[in-house]
């Protein structure tokens, strides 16, 4: 892993209170030494939404007056949140979140207005995509990224003379110029993907435990873990890496790549995958929440192909493919068993 890539896994784990006291060790010496700017904005991504505007926070040398504005604002977003997601996303205790994000927040807020403030030649970009829409964007390369719902993408508006870096939160798709002397590298959460041309699409939320990697044309390059167990994976087209965040492990398999990236085109497309994953995914989409009243049916697999329209719609054909019935409770639906 490199030295990058390692310190975005430290400081994600000490801001989700999972670090061992041998990474804490290490992000406290990390702190000391002193952290570039671009990594305090790429790991705080998520965190700054808490904050409905960042520059309302009180000018007070004090840390403990700004302490009590950041408590303020986390704890009445995370409130929103716990309502929303909790009953059906496995996450870290809520409290011991907040401890770490606002010491976090405390400690750097000055310097992540510095970088947002200071002039900088090659200004961060950032495109996202929310609801159940998709977006193309163009890099100053030439290459292409389809943007994911309820995802974000950074990148700069110009590329260092050396290398080409982008950073995603979420699912894109992209389609890389080739460009030999000038490798295009793509973080995304706690892995690193490097390529020089080629075309593959990478699926990696914060609230997920896994990240996938499926590759469509060419080669990639991923690394990934951390330590000694730091590792790396060749992709060929054709082939997908799921690597599990919490177990450091990972395996390859050989898909069709379209029906990972089938959403840019407006379709969903799955092919053999469980219906929990498929109703994430819907969740993702529609602003809607899933119970499932029979257990048995959250592993079964289905093969479903659809035009992405209404969710209503979605439902109806999928509980006929996959033979199960469903109520609907404002934004939840219940899914209750067979037919």
């Amino acid at each position: 892993m490199t030295e990058y890539i390692r310190t975005i896994y430290l400081l994600k784990k000490f801001i989700a209170n999972t670090s061992t006291p041998e990474e804490l060790k290490e992000t406290e010496q990390l702190i000391s030494e002193g952290i570039d700017d671009a990594i305090w904005m790429e790991v705080l991504t998520e965190h700054e939404k808490s904050f409905s505007t960042r520059q309302k926070i009180p000018a007070s040398p004090k840390a403990s007056e700004r302490l009590e504005w950041i408590r303020a604002q986390l704890s009445g977003t995370d409130r929103n949140n716990r309502k929303r997601h909790l009953p059906f996303r496995s996450i870290i205790p809520w409290a011991a979140t907040i401890a770490a994000t606002v010491l976090i927040a405390v400690l750097f807020y000055p310097q992540l207005e510095h970088f947002m403030k200071k002039e900088n030649p090659a200004a961060v970009m950032q495109l996202a995509s929310a609801g159940n829409q998709s977006q193309m964007v163009n890099t100053p390369d030439g290459s292409k990224i389809w943007v994911n719902n309820n995802s974000t993408l950074k990148y700069p508006s110009e590329f260092s003379s050396e290398q080409r870096e982008v950073f995603l939160e979420g699912e894109g798709f992209f389609n890389v110029k080739k460009n030999p002397d000038k490798p295009f590298i793509v973080y995304a959460g706690e892995i690193k993907i490097k390529v020089l041309g080629t075309s593959f699409d990478v699926q990696s939320y914060q609230e997920d435990d896994e990240v996938t990697v499926t590759l469509a044309t060419g080669k990639v390059e991923i690394a990934f873990g951390s330590g000694q167990s730091g590792q790396n994976a060749v992709l060929s087209p054709g082939q997908q890496l799921v690597y599990n965040k919490c177990s450091n492990e990972f395996i390859i398999k050989k898909i069709d790549p379209y029906a990972s990236y089938a959403w840019k085109d407006g379709l969903l497309v799955f092919d053999q995958q469980p219906l929990d994953k498929i109703t994430k995914t819907l969740e993702r989409y529609y602003n809607v929440s899933f119970v499932f009243k029979n257990e048995q049916l959250a592993n079964k697999k289905v093969t479903f192909r659809q035009k992405n329209e209404d969710i209503t719609s979605i439902m109806e054909i999928l509980s006929f493919t996959a033979g199960f019935s469903y109520s609907v409770d404002g934004k939840e639906i219940i899914i209750s068993g067979k037919q």
